[in-house]
Parts: C-alpha cells; sequence; structure tokens
C-alpha cells in the first residue's frame, strides 16, 4: 500500500515491471504505487498489461490500487500525504499536478542553480555550481538515481548558525530542500485528493518529529500536525504501519486512534523505494518491521477496512466506465 518506482523523482529505483514481478514474488495481494507527485506508473502498466505477457499473467493476479504521495507544508514543515484510490483520470487532467510537478523539478538540468538562489536569499553560504556538480556526479557513482539536492550537505554543514537561526535542522536538510519547491498547504492537497476519489492518508508521522528527539511518541510538532489534520477533517486515516517506525511508535498510534471518537482508517505499507527493500508489510515483535524474515510477517488486519473502502471504489468506478462504454458503443 505504500511502494516507489523510478517515477519518484531522484528517489525510487525499481522499475514499474521490477516492482510488479517483486510483488508477485513475495505473494503481495494487493499493490499500490505511491510515487511522489507523479502516476506516471500507472501508464506504464498499462503498456506493460497490453505489451507484456509475463506481467499481462501477473496483473490477473494482483489487485492493482491508484495511488500518489503529494508533498505537502503545514507550518512551514514538509509532509507527505498518501492519496489511495485516486481517479486517474481526473488527476491526470487536472493541470495542478503538471504544474506542481515543473516547480523546482528535480530532472531540470537547472536544479541546482535554482536551489543555490534560493538557499543564497536566505542568507546561506553557497558553493559554487560546479562544486555541487561534482559533488553530484561523485554521490551518484554509489547511487544513480540519488536525489540532486543531496550534493548540498555539506553545504549545510558549514552554515550551522545560520540555520539554527532560521529554525531548520541541519540534520534534516533534505527535507528543507524539498520543500523549496513550494508545495501546496495539506487544505489544498487533501481537497484535490478527495475531489479525484480518492482517500487521504498522513504518511509516516514519526518521520515529522525533529532529529535530536528521542522517544516514541510524537514531540510537538508532529503531534500538532496529526491533531490538526483529524480534527479538520483533512484526512481519512494514518500511517501507522510503516517500515521506519518501531513496533512502541506502532503502538502509540494505535492507541492514540484507539482514543477518537470518530473512524480513523488505518494504512500500513513498506514504503519501498529499492529493490532489495521488501514489499510486504508485516508487523514485528522486535524493533522495526517490515521484514525479509517470513516468519514475522503478521498483516495488521486493521488495515482490512481501508482496502475494502479502496477496493469497493475502484469496483464502482470500473463498472461505470464499463457501462459508459457499453452505452456509447450501443449509440453509435
Amino acid at each position: 500500500m505504500h511502494a516507489h518506482t523510478v517515477y519518484s523523482l531522484h528517489d525510487g529505483e525499481q522499475s514499474v515491471r521490477d516492482i510488479i514481478l517483486k510483488a508477485w514474488e513475495q505473494g503481495v495481494k494487493v499493490l499500490c504505487i505511491t510515487d511522489h507527485n507523479s502516476v506516471s506508473a500507472y501508464e506504464e502498466i498499462e503498456w506493460l498489461r497490453n505489451n507484456d505477457p509475463k506481467i499481462a499473467e501477473i496483473l490477473q493476479q494482483i489487485k492493482i490500487i491508484p495511488g500518489i504521495e503529494l508533498d505537502a507544508i503545514h507550518d512551514g514543515i514538509p509532509i507527505h500525504v498518501l492519496g489511495f484510490g485516486i481517479d486517474l483520470k481526473k488527476i491526470q487532467e487536472d493541470s495542478w499536478l503538471s504544474d506542481y510537478q515543473s516547480s523546482l523539478n528535480p530532472r531540470d538540468p537547472n536544479y541546482h542553480v535554482k536551489v543555490s538562489e534560493k538557499l543564497r536569499e536566505l542568507g546561506l553560504e553557497v558553493s559554487s555550481i560546479e562544486s555541487i556538480d561534482a559533488e553530484y556526479e561523485r554521490l551518484k557513482t554509489d547511487k544513480p538515481n540519488i536525489h540532486p539536492g543531496k550534493a548540498f550537505v555539506k553545504d549545510f554543514e558549514n552554515n550551522i548558525e545560520r540555520l539554527n537561526e532560521l529554525g531548520i535542522d541541519p540534520e534534516n536538510y533534505h527535507q528543507f530542500i524539498k520543500s523549496l519547491q513550494s508545495p501546496k498547504s495539506l487544505e489544498e492537497i487533501s481537497k484535490r485528493i478527495k475531489e479525484s476519489g480518492g482517500k487521504v492518508i498522513l504518511a509516516h508521522p514519526f518521520k515529522y518529529n525533529d532529529k535530536s528527539y528521542e522517544g516514541d511518541t510524537l514531540d510537538k510538532k508532529a503531534q500538532a500536525i496529526l491533531d490538526h489534520a483529524i480534527q479538520s477533517e483533512l484526512i481519512d486515516g494514518i500511517e501507522v504501519y510503516h517500515g521506519g517506525q518501531t513496533v512502541k511508535q506502532i503502538e502509540f498510534l494505535e492507541k492514540y486512534i484507539q482514543g477518537m471518537d470518530k473512524e480513523i482508517l488505518v494504512s500500513g505499507g513498506s514504503d519501498s523505494h529499492e529493490l532489495n527493500q521488501s514489499l510486504a508489510m508485516s508487523y514485528m515483535k522486535g524493533e522495526q518491521y517490515p521484514t525479509q524474515n517470513d516468519e514475522e510477517l503478521v498483516p495488521p488486519q486493521k488495515v482490512n477496512n481501508l482496502l475494502e473502502q479502496i477496493i469497493t471504489i475502484n469496483e464502482q468506478r470500473s463498472q461505470v466506465m464499463t457501462e459508459s462504454k457499453a452505452d456509447f458503443s450501443d449509440n453509435r
């Protein structure tokens, strides 16, 4: 219910074909690709369905749920919002997504130039473009799809005093650089997903804790984000089960939801970005999940409520599309 392909700009490292093969090999029954600010993977899925016999056969055994992971911002903090069961046609017809992608796009050849300009506007001393480009090329030797924003890490290390003045965590430089992309507000992202018929899920809440915060509860900022999203009815659910959250953190979120006086959908996924990362979602009894150890895999049943709702939405949407096509053919 949360995985990435190469269409997650400089973030995902697995092709669409690879992720479908991996899902089949690992016994995944439901697959939702949630690339960052992109639904291009679904166009490729349809191409593979029509042109790759092996993938076409696998797709008959795996239920595909359309999804996306959108960058948003709340009170100056970059956050991620998952949209499950979205209407791909509506998302693609709306120009806001393509406008979003073109804003400080990591694929832009002038990306480093544009980021440097924004950092200098904030009063940071930034290396020359030649140095930044050289650092990026060096980083790519080990990780070809690395985000180009990571080439600025040395500049952040050299500007700690100014970053502290701005209230920016130097260790969280990557999230900050992504925030320069001018993401939309949580309110706007929620509205767009709901208009496309999808369910709105706040992704991995513990990632919004300060890096310096140690504990299995949300810190003040992260808790405020979650409380606002729930109280303002901006989200339908929370990604309780996530590959980067410990069991104690998961239990904290479970108790949080139990204390709600309204239904909050529970989501979970591996957040797999690389081929060597498992797609299987599990609840480990150890320190972290998911795990490569099949004996530890225990799918959280609470996620079924979300799955059932999304699958129902998709089936109803498919039925309407089928009936519309039939009506069109009859009227010709």
